[in-house]
């Protein structure tokens, strides 16, 4: 795989990079091409291997001392013959991946090398002919502790406004949306405040809506899109509250997909009886709803709008969650931006390798595909990335080290039982341990707990410590998962035998947890989600072995979608989306993306997880392809080339394949606007984190609540200790409300308290978003309150 990333690299242009990428030598293509476009490059077989002729060095180059270190340069002396350029590059670890690298042409045996500023910590130099071929001589160096930056703390800003960037807006009948556009799906926003669907041969004569001849269904966001009774609703005449909605439109095979019974079915279903590319399509538009006069009482911001670039650094107050145990990191930002435009605002940005300063900092660490890590290397590599993310507790790591060993782990001899490869889990672990003995260099003695050591992403779902189903099971199941089995893992085998290795093992002593949250093709109740899987982290780190070390959730998504559907599992199937695309106009024409394999999440879904993540959890991680930029010149495009990219320039009539700067299409470029509507995900995530940062003061403790709606009564049973949630309070056994307000298809009614005083805080997942309860009643301290109408798939709070 190594050396066929190395062919590729040397003939493919990379537009959107400013750094060098050097011919010889082995880079990891997967810091600038996501794993999906890199197998797309490979199976349609675009790349054809250059014949490269490098002469091998006669001698060298060999290392031979570093001397005169600082924090931006150092002194090699180097013994070697006839190698007139050398390659050299600084990293975490020996012949490691680079964080910056370079080349020089030496004149004498001793040279100096220059790299951007580093914080102190222990480092790497690596050298090897680039005139000619060489084995790669690496040598350690350290930066004195006080050469480093110190990373600023957040500080106020002014609130800016935000931008509409490559999107489309409209006034109509007292209500402000912003919204994109699609090649099919078309909306029209009606005088009364109504939306409808009118797309061009739209039919809705029958009891199905039909689009030549095919089946038309709807979501909102990753929520059904119905009646009161539960059966189809057409998209004619409907009224939406304020706040952030996206509409999914499905065209399917009626031989398929008859009716809307067959369609919820079969929605994340896969082969030919599911709603997928073999049978269907799919549009969605996003669009945000501002009204002069409010309608509903939803929490999205006003400067909540679609845009291709971020709107959420210029727009947020000053945030700082570091006192609260609360990690909410990106790994996109605007190009140019510098980090701590995003710390100032309470979000940790990507770690930028190459840069100073990187304590507060997000990252997944990665090694090469198929490498098999011994314990002591996890170890190693785990405080060598804790150090160069500025043995930080406030930085959020997290590593994908099993994935990357490609199902190696886990070897054993058949015969003898030996090991021959360590367990995946154990390397997770050794990791953790590493980051967390790192951290404690700074910071003796502190808590796991306080610190964003996360393990390995997705590793806590895959090794069966969290599993979301839990709360989709039957009653039984559940209830066991936090009594009997409580230290036990689950997943669609039933429990394990044995105690979670998390606990058993010591996963527990140096690192926390968190849950992968890709939002595939299925119906997410997010709250209800993070509730039922925070109670079963809380309750069992809290009280193993008789001890309490309580660990934090967070939630680890992400603001694309890498397959269209899941299995029954919710694991990836690989079936791409057959997806409309998205429109973007220019002045002199409009430009047609297709992502098939990436279509951006519903940021709907990202405002309630970033909402509630915060709230119950210790927040949420929006990981991206590494070194992902958000450009703002709206005159060019950013584009990447395994995509179908179509170009109609004005009073043409036909779409064309896109070729930059041909008939008037915008050049391609990382400065412009980026193909897919990935920067509103992230943006509705951080206004949601906003949302509870605004109420963080009356949330100390959280507690479930009784309720009365127009649409049923819901009682609220107390565990031993109460009604709080676990995680607030001392362990409360046998509390199974978010199970009850599940099964019984009720909201889930929190009451706050804190220093602030209370608050009641509410949502209905089982309403779509256009429907509504009246007359939501609360009781609290002997008092009712009225919260008045809420609608479907919106959180609603009221102060008390």
């Amino acid at each position: 795989m190594k050396n066929l990333i190395f062919l590729l690299l040397s003939c493919i242009q990379f537009a959107a990079l400013s750094q060098h990428i050097p011919v010889s030598g082995t880079v990891n293509l997967s810091n600038y091409y996501t794993r999906p476009q890199i197998d797309s490059l490979f199976k349609t077989k675009t790349v054809d291997p250059p014949i490269v002729r490098i002469p091998v060095c006669k001698r060298g180059p060999a290392i031979e001392s570093i001397s005169k270190i600082t924090n931006t340069s150092a002194v090699l002396r180097f013994d070697a013959e006839s190698v007139f350029v050398i390659k050299y590059w600084i990293s975490i670890l020996p012949k490691g991946q680079p964080v910056y690298l370079d080349s020089l042409r030496p004149e004498s045996n001793t040279v100096t090398f220059n790299f951007p500023g580093r914080p102190a910590g222990s480092y790497y130099l690596n050298i090897t002919g680039k005139s000619c071929r060489s084995d790669t001589a690496s040598r350690s160096f350290t930066i004195d502790s006080g050469t480093g930056g110190p990373i600023l703390p957040p500080l106020p800003v002014q609130n800016g406004k935000s931008k509409v960037l490559g999107a489309n807006t409209a006034r109509v009948g007292q209500r402000e949306y912003s919204f994109n556009r699609t090649p099919e799906l078309v909306i029209k926003f009606n005088d009364d405040g109504t939306i409808s669907d009118i797309t061009e041969g739209i039919d809705n004569s029958g009891g199905i809506t039909r689009l030549a001849g095919y089946n038309v269904f709807y979501m909102i966001g990753n929520g059904w899109f119905e009646n009161a009774e539960g059966t189809y609703e057409k998209l004619q005449n409907i009224k939406l509250p304020d706040g952030v909605r996206t509409i999914k439109q499905f065209v399917c095979n009626p031989a398929r997909i008859p009716n809307y019974e067959t369609f919820k079915q079969h929605l994340n279903s896969y082969g030919e009886a599911g709603v997928n590319m073999l049978n269907g399509r799919m549009s969605q538009i996003m669009v945000s709803i501002h009204s002069d006069q409010k309608v509903g009482q939803g929490l999205e911001p006003k400067w909540l709008v679609v845009s291709r670039a971020l709107n959420f650094p210029s727009a947020l107050p000053a945030i700082d969650w570091r006192p609260y145990n609360k990690w909410i990191a990106t790994a996109g930002i605007n190009k140019g931006d510098d980090q701590d435009t995003y710390r100032r605002v309470g979000v940790i940005p990507d770690a930028r390798f190459g840069d100073p300063n990187q304590a507060m900092t997000f990252n997944t660490v990665k090694v090469e595909q198929n490498r098999v890590l011994t314990r002591d290397e996890a170890y190693s590599i785990g405080r060598a990335f804790a150090n160069y993310m500025g043995s930080s507790p406030y930085s959020y790591i997290t590593e994908e080290l099993i994935e990357n060993g490609q199902g190696q782990y886990d070897k054993t001899d058949p015969s003898t039982g030996a090991e021959i490869t360590a367990p995946g889990y154990e390397i997770t672990r050794m990791f953790a341990k590493g980051n967390l003995d790192e951290i404690r260099t700074k910071y003796p003695n502190i808590d796991k707990r306080n610190t964003g050591i996360n393990g390995g992403y997705g590793g806590d779902d895959y090794h069966s410590l969290i599993d979301q189903w839990l709360l989709y099971g039957d009653r039984q199941t559940y209830e066991q998962s936090l009594t009997d089995k409580l230290y036990k893992g689950h997943s669609i085998h039933g429990f394990t035998a044995e105690d979670h290795p998390y606990y058993a093992r010591g996963h527990i002593d140096v690192r926390n947890v968190n849950a992968k949250y890709y939002f595939w093709n299925r119906i997410y109740n997010l709250p209800y989600e993070f509730i039922a899987l925070n109670e079963r982290v809380k309750l069992a780190s809290k009280t193993y072995e008789g001890k309490d070390r309580e660990s934090n959730l967070t939630i680890f998504s992400c603001p694309f979608i890498e397959s269209f559907i899941s299995d029954d599992r919710g694991n990836k199937i690989n079936i791409e989306q057959a997806s409309s695309g998205e429109l973007i106009e220019y002045p002199s024409g409009t430009l047609l993306t297709k992502m098939n394999t990436q279509p951006a999440a519903a940021w709907d879904e990202a405002f309630t997880g970033g909402f509630w993540s915060t709230l119950v959890t210790s927040g949420m991680a929006m990981w991206d392809a590494p070194r992902s930029t958000f450009g703002t010149d709206s005159t060019k495009a950013h584009v990447w080339s395994d995509q179908t990219f179509l170009w109609k320039k004005k009073g043409a009539n036909d779409f064309q394949r896109y070729e930059p700067g041909k008939d008037g299409a915008p050049e391609n470029s990382s400065d412009g606007l980026k193909h897919s509507l990935y920067a509103p995900v992230i943006d509705a995530m951080a206004a949601g984190m906003e949302a509870a940062w605004q109420i963080r003061d009356r949330t100390t403790k959280l507690s479930f609540s009784s309720y009365s709606s127009t649409r049923g009564d819901f009682i609220a049973k107390p565990g031993s200790a109460g009604l709080h949630l676990n995680g607030f309070g001392v362990p409360n056994y046998n509390s199974f409300v978010v199970k009850d307000a599940f099964d019984q298809k009720r909201a889930i009614c929190l009451i706050g308290e804190g220093p602030g005083g209370a608050i009641i805080i509410y949502y209905n997942g089982f309403l779509s978003a256009h429907l509504f309860e009246d007359n939501v009643t609360v009781h609290y301290k002997g008092a009712a309150y009225n919260i008045g109408r809420v609608y479907g798939r919106q959180t609603v709070v009221k102060k008390l």
